[in-house]
């Protein structure tokens, strides 16, 4: 588990017990509008994603964090195609914690610990975002990221010692 003691938040890889707190925040409508993927219909679904998290981070291709919040998980955070040279970034937040800084607090605790999930290629991070979502794209620029096309922000990525 990695913590950021400023905003009382935690990082852990995602398990099986987090499948019903991954529902509600990926079903949520504010959540779902910006998803790239195919919204779940069943908590089942969201079972095999999080079955596809850990196999990821089994493989070293990733890894999918809960963001554990007042002993909550409120949101996610992950590394993905960690394996090749562009490694992606992905995150979703339940909407009740929008406007607290914690996905900025949480990606930045990604971006300064995550290296251990990342392979030795990588050499930028990518996020894909969005036209519409303004909250999204202010973070990744906060965050340092520059958009390369529309919807498309990336970070150059060197290696932390």
């Amino acid at each position: 588990m990695i913590h950021c003691q400023e905003a009382s938040l935690a990082l852990r890889p995602i398990r099986h017990k987090d499948v019903s707190a991954l529902y509600g925040i990926l079903t949520h409508p504010e959540v779902s509008r910006y998803n790239d993927y195919a919204l779940p219909s069943n908590p089942s679904e969201v079972q095999d994603i999080i079955q596809g998290d850990i196999e990821l981070l089994l493989t070293g291709e990733g890894v999918r964090m809960a963001i554990v919040y007042q002993e909550q998980v409120v949101g996610s955070c992950g590394i993905y195609d960690a394996h090749t040279k562009v490694a992606k970034i992905g995150y979703e937040l339940h909407p009740l914690f929008w406007g607290q800084g914690l996905m900025h607090s949480a990606l930045s605790l990604l971006l300064s610990e995550g290296q251990q999930y990342m392979g030795a290629d990588v050499t930028t991070i990518q996020a894909q975002v969005h036209l519409d979502n303004l909250r999204s794209i202010k973070l990744l620029q906060r965050l340092g990221f520059v958009c390369s096309e529309p919807g498309v922000y990336q970070l150059p990525w060197l290696p932390r010692s």
